[in-house]
């Protein structure tokens, strides 16, 4: 884990920017998946949750498999189950966010927050991440997220195999390295919805 001393205890988007968190070996699938599919059609931004009263926002994006949209398996988050499915979903989670947004020193209702503001909040915010592709967490990536408090469906299973090809060296799957890597793209929609949010309550 020696590559992930610059990182600190919790995960913001900003550390998993430009292919940060992934091994050689998922860079080599992740290209191969970029030359397929290319980058803005990796993943797209389909929902919000905001679940105020704990103080955290739900981001649901949706992606298709590299090889194919049928006959693929997701990991469901609860039971660790493999089910069948033909998309994947991964989820990014900014934790205290609304704490955040209260630090602006001109803030003084949640309706009159700028876009520019909450752009700001989304880079500093602590992140959760999950995607229920079976790489994530049968590769043991979800088991190295958890080290840094960064998974939002922690394990205690450390991969046993996997971390010999990837050396210990990866915390997320293709398909989410290709969001994250695309953060600054990714900000802006992020933002707006918050933005809606904020002024429909």
């Amino acid at each position: 884990m020696k590559n992930y001393s610059r990182l600190t205890e919790d995960l913001r988007l900003s550390d998993l920017m430009k292919h940060a968190g992934i091994s050689k070996l998922t860079k080599v699938f992740m290209k191969d998946r970029l030359a397929r599919l290319g980058g803005k059609k990796s993943g797209v931004l389909l929902k919000i949750n905001v679940v105020k009263n704990r103080d955290y926002i739900d981001f649901t994006f949706v992606s298709k498999p590299t090889y194919g949209t049928t006959n693929v398996q997701i990991t469901k988050p609860k039971s660790m189950q493999l089910v069948a499915s033909d998309e994947y979903d991964q989820t990014i989670r900014l934790t205290n966010f609304f704490k955040l947004i209260k630090t602006d020193p001109d803030f003084t209702s949640y309706k009159d927050v700028t876009l520019k503001y909450i752009k700001e909040v989304i880079k500093v915010a602590d992140v959760k991440l999950w995607c229920d592709c079976p790489s994530m967490h049968w590769q043991g990536m979800n088991y190295v997220l958890t080290q840094f408090n960064g998974s939002l469906h922690p394990t205690t299973i450390a991969p046993q195999v996997w971390n010999k090809k990837h050396k210990d060296n990866n915390m997320v799957c293709k398909h989410l390295d290709l969001i994250l890597s695309q953060t600054a793209f990714y900000t802006n929609l992020m933002a707006s919805m918050i933005l809606k949010y904020m002024k429909n309550n």
